[in-house]
């Protein structure tokens, strides 16, 4: 039985969202083009033959949107954070060959690792997803010695309908 306690801040949180909702391609070519579309814009005005005010209108739009994905995104975490107690309180994740379990003071999970469909390691993180947008984490800090962390790559990799993108 594998163990980590832990409790997560609002920053903490407000980080694996950003790591998750990155690591989405429409997240990341929306931001791309709403980058061009700033130096874009100041050729426009720089040389006038290339002023087009259609293409101004939809370029603004556009860096409007990919300037305010992250923002919407700030808003929705602090909003899910503070309004979900058990994230405030200490975290107890045990986990075994056949299941794993979250528990709190609040809310307890107990999981069957054939409702896990992929766990991707960050940095900082491990995030086991259930669905597409349904996961649950665990900092890699919590666990009590870096062998734990080890064992639980192994039973991840020992289950074979799981996509696993493990760092070791």
């Amino acid at each position: 039985m594998i163990e980590a306690r832990y409790s997560i801040s609002f920053q903490d949180y407000l980080r694996l969202m950003y790591q998750v909702a990155y690591r989405r391609w429409t997240y990341i070519i929306i931001t791309i083009l709403g980058a061009i579309q700033i130096p874009l814009i100041a050729v426009m005005f720089i040389i006038p033959e290339l002023y087009n005010p259609n293409q101004l209108t939809s370029s603004f739009l556009l860096i409007v949107f990919a300037f305010m994905m992250p923002l919407f995104l700030y808003f929705r975490t602090k909003t899910y954070y503070f309004g979900n107690i058990s994230f405030q309180q200490e975290i107890k994740a045990t986990f075994s060959k056949d299941i794993m379990e979250f528990s709190g003071l609040k809310r307890n999970a107990s999981l069957s690792w054939d409702r896990i469909q992929k766990v991707v390691e960050t940095r900082d993180w491990l995030v086991f997803y259930q669905t597409r947008y349904f996961f649950n984490f665990a900092p890699k800090n919590a666990f009590k010695s870096p062998s734990d962390l080890d064992k639980l790559r192994k039973i991840v990799r020992s289950k074979a309908h799981i996509k696993a993108r493990l760092k070791s």
